[in-house]
């Protein structure tokens, strides 16, 4: 179950990538960069929070979003209009 949920989550996330960053006005040729930015820097605040001692629960958010994060620089554009 708990796979299954984040998994839900993060096709929820990449499905709402392009409505949300057109909203706020990013053209859609960087809307993949736009979130590999997102995720890097969420990633690393995390990174940080966990060297601070901060709630064990951020080590599940951080495998998260580094895995993710991982993917997505491994495959092609996966937010439409996006590139690599």
């Amino acid at each position: 179950p708990g796979q299954r949920d984040a998994r839900r989550r993060e096709e929820w996330l990449l499905r709402s990538v392009p409505h949300v960053l057109a909203g706020l006005g990013v053209p859609a040729d960087r809307h993949t960069l736009t979130l590999r930015l997102y995720l890097l820097e969420i990633a690393a605040r995390y990174v940080d929070g966990l060297a601070s001692g901060h709630a064990p629960d951020l080590r599940r958010r951080t495998t998260w979003v580094l895995t993710l994060l991982e993917r997505l620089l491994a495959q092609r554009p996966i937010v439409s209009g996006g590139t690599r």
